[in-house]
């Protein structure tokens, strides 16, 4: 029986383990659904508020337009964030795709409030707890699926090896942990989930599992609408050519109503999302970030700091994924079903996230939004390693594994300083990363080092941040005009300042100069506030 546990098969299940015991740790030492004085709450707080709103405003306030809220007997404390429309209505702008995720705790925690004599108000500290169990059992849940997905194609030791980087090397730790109530851990299981549906659909195209897929094809936009771009892969996986294309095309002609029982299963989670829209907002479709002033710059997308930067850049802050990215262009050669599919989607996640308005994505550990595209890119990081191990080149696959395990420890410490405030939300610059290079808890000096985003600008496409070493007594002792005069300087000196604050008078038809009173006034207001 002994001998039967202790196989090397199973034991590529100990870093899901490890994992999940270091992460309840974490839960229980941060405590954070304690947290609950008023309007701060330790979970329930920034964007979960709107996230998980639907919940609440629909099953304890009966009414999922947040029309109570105007009731005088409403005590507001930070329960619901919304825009308020032309039309007099309140629109909560992120859709509801994570509100069903969390429905199943949510109902758990609705049924313990009053066994455990608190509040059944849907904000007291058992709803905090469960909304954090939530984010934490769909990371295990995508870890196992995960594991089962390369045992299929990979050996135990490098499957051990890509989980280990996976859950314990890259953010995913942190958002199953610190912040389990975002939707990244429920959509790194969504998405998992979601490739295996794709290989199985392959495999066999029929009714049930093209309306499965669809279904979770469809969840998976709803929780975060820019995780559409998985279409790229649905449609692409198995194509290594021109010609290959041409036949999935005449495989998808030839199967024409799977593909519509595939979208029926689509837009079926988003019958409620467009019924909301249209008692809201009176459209069944409707954008509503533009309500925030939120949108896409597609012209100028900041790849570069997305992927480097010290601000938030991705392979700065999740350095284990560089050798799944190297790996992911070796599919060519080792596996081309994965090539085309893995390489056309993970460059259109880039560019599309890139080109946000917002591309370090506010206050959070690292690039975020990329943990959807994990799933994929364990397979590209599995390929590498197993290429290694095969060729059997043993000093190359222990250079790499030692690589995997020191990168995959560095980011453990790095997360907890980010806990620590070692590491900005969202001020770092290479100058505090450095000072505080391998400390646990930041210098003094290191605050005088970072650099903060002026968000009202960057709506506007120009981007402008400020160093907060800089005195704001000395710009306060100057006269208005000449301050400004100053900022001018600035901007001046900066090519790349005056290219964005020209495209926005483009865009907005303003004269130049009317543009650049705006910004500078803007300027000013940040440096003497």
């Amino acid at each position: 029986m002994l001998k039967r546990i202790f196989t090397i098969r199973n034991l590529s299940g100990l870093p899901i383990l490890l994992f999940l015991i270091l992460s309840i740790w974490a839960i229980l030492f941060m405590g954070l659904w304690k947290v609950n004085d008023g309007k701060d709450r330790g979970v329930i707080k920034y964007d979960v508020i709107s996230y998980y709103s639907y919940l609440p405003a629909t099953v304890i306030y009966g009414d999922a337009t947040l029309g109570f809220i105007e009731d005088k007997s409403f005590l507001a404390q930070n329960k619901f964030w919304y825009e308020v429309l032309d039309n007099g209505n309140n629109l909560v702008v992120t859709s509801m795709g994570l509100s069903f995720m969390y429905a199943p705790f949510f109902f758990m925690a609705h049924w313990l409030a009053p066994v455990l004599g608190q509040n059944p108000d849907g904000f007291s500290n058992i709803y905090q707890l469960m909304l954090i169990i939530s984010g934490l059992f769909y990371a295990f849940l995508g870890l196992i699926l995960l594991r089962r997905l390369l045992l299929k194609y990979f050996d135990p030791v490098v499957t051990s090896l890509v989980l280990v980087a996976v859950a314990l090397g890259t953010n995913l730790f942190y958002y199953s942990t610190r912040e389990a109530a975002m939707p990244h851990s429920h959509n790194f299981f969504l998405i998992t989930l979601f490739v295996t549906l794709v290989l199985r659909w392959y495999r066999n195209p029929v009714w049930q599992n093209s309306l499965l897929l669809g279904l979770v094809f469809g969840l998976i936009a709803l929780v975060r609408p820019s995780n559409i771009l998985l279409f790229l892969f649905l449609l692409l996986y198995g194509v290594s050519g021109w010609k290959s294309f041409s036949g999935r095309v005449l495989f998808y002609l030839q199967r024409w109503y799977l593909v519509l029982i595939m979208l029926l299963g689509f837009f079926i989670p988003w019958i409620p999302q467009f019924l909301y829209w249209k008692a809201v907002t009176g459209h069944y479709i409707f954008f509503t970030y533009a309500e925030k002033g939120a949108t896409f710059y597609w012209a100028h997308p900041h790849i570069i700091d997305s992927l480097f930067s010290f601000r938030k850049g991705w392979l700065i802050y999740t350095p284990v994924m560089v050798i799944a990215l190297v790996g992911m262009f070796g599919l060519r050669r080792w596996a081309r079903e994965w090539f085309l599919a893995l390489v056309i989607y993970v460059i259109a996640m880039i560019y599309v996230q890139s080109s946000w308005w917002c591309w370090w994505f506010g206050g959070g550990f690292g690039l975020r939004h990329y943990v959807s595209m994990y799933p994929l890119l364990a397979i590209s990081m599995a390929y590498l390693l197993s290429r290694l191990r095969l060729k059997k080149r043993p000093w190359a696959f222990g250079a790499i594994t030692a690589l995997v395990l020191i990168l995959s420890a560095y980011q453990l410490f790095q997360t907890r300083q980010f806990t620590t405030k070692a590491i900005h939300y969202s001020g770092t610059t290479f100058q505090s990363y450095k000072e505080n290079f391998l400390k646990l808890r930041p210098t003094h000096s290191s605050w005088e080092m970072l650099e903060l985003p002026d968000y009202n600008l960057a709506r506007l496409g120009i981007h402008v941040s400020y160093s907060t070493g800089e005195d704001k007594e000395e710009w306060r002792s100057l006269d208005k005009v000449e301050a400004k005069e100053k900022i001018g300087e600035e901007i001046a000196a900066d090519p790349k300042l005056q290219r964005q604050i020209g495209r926005y008078a483009e865009r907005e038809g303003l004269p130049m100069d009317t543009a650049m009173s705006r910004v500078l006034e803007r300027m000013y207001y940040r440096k003497t506030n």
